[in-house]
């Protein structure tokens, strides 16, 4: 971080944002690291034993509003010794490192803010028996998993209940005695009983893991720094995937055809962000799925696509439709709005188990319930997609090494953190714009009413993540607007957009009289998922930022 932040603008542009709200100028304020582990799997894939795998330990800021391998199967406490190390490697940050910030140096304190990561990397760092034990949630300390006990006994709880209230949570205290019962525990009696009280209190005893080093308690703690990551409960193989699943099966048992869904989707234009017309959201209902087995798709092709399946089913005649699939389609639409606004994670339970019954839920639906407090304890919900992303640039360069040595690991660190300070270094934004054209000056100068520039007139093709020929929601005025080009004139940013009328329920129209203006860019809410229904005429998926 100290040295990004002398040889990176863009990083000293994030830190000045930060420190305007929250300074940390002290140990009485410290900025909270957000840790992410993930493993990476570089190589073939499709191999029946690929051994080659990575973990990866990504850190961040949380103000700024995200090992090596065969090394790790040889550590006394595996990934949980890792973790530790790594936690230990951050205490320095604690009294302070000096960063530059745009006009001076300061002295910033960091302490363990939030570990955030898949359940089967929380599994691994702190030794829970996690969503493949009977005690499924670290996080709960009577939760079974439905199977090991088809009805509640006693003070266990099964992991389909919704009620927040009924749980019985664990606290850092409370993990800390568990952890410390093992430890005295271990060595006394028979193996296979000792592997029982492990099995029912839900966690392992490892010696040398995080939970056991009493200095590493002050830090980090089990509970509060802890948090499960709503991308993977909800679009990697999780809720969302279970609930299509589930609607496919009913929407085939009342006649309507995946094919419909799949025609439906295929003439919707993504934003050209996410690939535009040859968006692959598009054609992830292409493959007919047969009925005992999972819908899937990539966690990025889940958050493109809902709004568009969400417009499937309000513009469809409802008329005859049968009551469990309108209970359906309600459900779905609950779903929606969780990925709309997480703050109501647990909205969508109700829902699933009135039409699908408790049979289908996965501990992920459980994790789902936890959301809510999450983001009242850490002030917002942080996902991994920002992060998942940069596994491309590990798998870039692991993907060239074969050997097992050290030095191959130190190699793909080199080149991972090489790039990433690269990556910091180069202004995307000042790199994508161009000087104007002349008779594009002169209709500037004319617009204003001014005699000369006194600032240089530039374009660009994209900012604020709308793209040229995207259409967008704009603020001010309120419409959906196709976007022609962005302006830039000293720090003033407008975009020229081409408008159009409303004419139904999220249908618009171009207006043919004086439908081209500039707008303010910070007015442009982001780029909307589109079809077009005639050479005027469009209809617009709903979503979050635009309410029909």
């Amino acid at each position: 971080m100290h040295h990004a932040s002398g040889t990176c603008p863009g990083f000293r542009r994030l830190l000045d944002l930060a420190a305007a709200t929250n300074p940390a100028n002290s140990t009485l304020s410290p900025w909270h690291v957000a840790i992410y582990f993930d493993e990476v799997g570089p190589g073939n894939q499709l191999k029946i034993h690929n051994k080659r795998k990575l973990w990866a330990v990504y850190y961040s800021v949380k103000q700024f509003g995200g090992y090596e391998l065969d090394i790790v199967n040889g550590l006394k406490g595996g990934l949980s010794h890792l973790f530790l190390r790594c936690l230990q490697i951050f205490q320095c940050l604690e009294t302070g490192i000096t960063l530059q910030f745009n006009d001076c140096i300061k002295v910033c304190c960091f302490k363990i803010g939030i570990l955030i990561a898949d359940e089967q990397a929380i599994k691994l760092c702190l030794e829970c028996k996690g969503a493949s034990g009977k005690m499924c949630c670290f996080r709960c300390q009577t939760t079974i998993q439905a199977r090991y006990a088809p009805t509640p006994i006693g003070r266990l709880i099964l992991h389909t209940e919704h009620d927040v209230s009924k749980l019985v949570l664990h606290s850092d205290r409370s993990v800390w005695q568990i952890v410390d019962h093992l430890a005295t525990q271990a060595g006394h009696g028979t193996k296979k009983a000792f592997s029982e009280l492990e099995v029912r209190l839900g966690w392992n005893h490892v010696p040398n893991g995080v939970l056991l080093d009493q200095d590493m308690r002050a830090h980090f703690k089990p509970i509060s720094h802890v948090s499960y990551d709503w991308m993977h409960v909800y679009l990697v193989a999780g809720i969302f995937h279970k609930e299509i699943s589930a609607l496919l099966d009913l929407m085939s048992k009342h006649g309507i055809r995946q094919s419909a869904l799949h025609d439906w989707c295929s003439h919707f234009v993504w934003p050209h962000l996410h690939g535009g017309q040859g968006c692959s959201a598009k054609d992830v209902f292409r493959k007919k799925r047969d009925s005992d087995s999972e819908f899937k798709c990539a966690s990025s092709e889940a958050l493109g696509i809902y709004p568009v399946i969400r417009s499937f089913f309000q513009n469809m005649n409802m008329e005859n439709i049968g009551h469990d699939m309108r209970l359906g389609i309600n459900s779905f639409y609950c779903l929606c709005e969780v990925l709309d606004s997480l703050k109501h994670a647990a909205t969508g339970s109700i829902a699933v188990a009135a039409i699908y019954g408790t049979d289908s839920y996965v501990p992920k639906h459980h994790f789902s319930v936890h959301l809510p407090s999450l983001m009242e304890l850490h002030g917002m919900l942080i996902s991994c997609f920002v992060h998942e992303r940069r596994h491309k640039i590990t798998k870039r360069f692991a993907n060239m090494q074969h050997s097992g040595h050290e030095s191959m690991d130190r190699s793909v660190l080199r080149e991972v953190v090489t790039t990433h300070i690269f990556d910091l270094q180069t202004d995307e934004d000042d790199s994508a714009w161009k000087p104007a054209k002349p008779n594009l000056v002169e209709a500037w100068k004319n617009h204003l009413g001014l005699p000369f520039l006194t600032h240089a007139l530039l374009v660009a093709a994209t900012s604020n993540r709308c793209h040229m020929d995207d259409m967008v929601a704009v603020t001010e005025p309120r419409c959906i607007a196709q976007v022609l080009f962005h302006i830039r004139y000293g720090e003033t940013r407008v975009t020229l957009v081409k408008c159009f009328e409303k004419t139904g329920k999220n249908t618009f129209k171009m207006n043919p009289h004086d439908n081209e203006l500039f707008v303010s860019t910070s007015c442009l809410q982001g780029a909307v998922v589109y079809k077009r229904l005639d050479a005027e005429s469009i209809l617009v998926a709903p979503q979050s930022f635009y309410t029909a």
